[in-house]
């Protein structure tokens, strides 16, 4: 048998995928434990987290969305890219809640938007890592009560670059609250604003005071930093607040209430 030569010859066709036609994120599954990881790739990724305060989880993903059952334990892994995440706590938890963020490269965003309060035997602990970039991480908890036997933990680590970290917290704490935000290197702007609520039933002619545990802990690390702390409402609390206001090293400015004294590791920060 003779093979045709020549003229006649195959020549393959291969067809190149768009490199955005692949996932670009992947979510889940939940494990047994309630753990469910979520990871972006080298692109600039849009994540959006939805929680119910049940166990009842969304994740917008680049515009596609995974709806997730029995979660406690949220991990989010950036990647490389200017990535924007976002958190919203819709409903009241009484239950433990985990979220951890890693940033990672480049310039990020992270927003954690708590709408629900935290009940008795519900505990959140949110820890976010910028990491390389000039990021951008906030938490808004404002009108968020906290129960006799219910804990909320915000821990803000800014990493490398010029990052800007916010916590806003107000609402009526029973329980104990743990609030803490950390520049790193970089002309870091750390800002915290406390404010504890007296609540007043008018019907029972019953007043319930913020008589919870406090710890704020905001440092600018090294490089001159713009730190603000206002705290308000404390006088009720358990015992006096733990308070850790330190500019780090750097020419530092400082803004702040009259119950908050503040540090420079450096020796010549401003206070406004």
């Amino acid at each position: 048998m003779r093979f045709p030569t020549g003229r006649h010859r195959f020549t393959p066709r291969l067809t190149t995928l768009d490199e955005r036609s692949l996932p670009s994120v992947t979510v889940g599954p939940v494990d047994a434990g309630g753990s469910v990881v979520i990871r972006g790739d080298h692109h600039a990724n849009t994540i959006d987290i939805t929680d119910d305060g049940a166990g009842n989880v969304s994740v917008t993903a680049d515009g596609t969305t995974t709806a997730l059952t029995g979660v406690s334990f949220i991990k989010v892994y950036g990647g490389n890219g200017a990535d924007n995440v976002t958190y919203t706590l819709q409903g009241d938890l009484s239950s433990v809640r985990g979220v951890f963020v890693n940033l990672g490269n480049q310039s990020d965003t992270f927003l954690a938007s708590l709408q629900g309060n935290l009940l008795d035997g519900g505990s959140l602990s949110l820890v976010v890592q910028g990491g390389n970039g000039n990021d951008d991480i906030s938490v808004d908890a404002t009108t968020v009560d906290i129960a006799p036997t219910a804990n909320l933990t915000a821990v803000l680590q800014g990493g490398n670059g010029s990052d800007s970290l916010a916590i806003d917290y107000s609402g009526l704490l029973q329980g104990s609250a743990t609030l803490a935000a950390s520049g790193g290197n970089g002309k870091d702007t750390v800002t915290g604003n406390v404010n504890l609520f007296t609540a007043t039933t008018a019907e029972l002619h019953e007043t319930t005071a913020s008589d919870g545990r406090l710890t704020l802990d905001f440092e600018g690390g090294n490089a001159p930093d713009k730190m603000t702390l206002n705290l308000s409402g404390e006088g009720d609390l358990s015992a006096p607040p733990v308070i850790q206001f330190n500019g780090g090293r750097g020419k530092d400015s400082f803004t702040h209430t009259d119950n908050v004294t503040p540090a420079d590791d450096a020796g010549h920060g401003k206070n406004h």
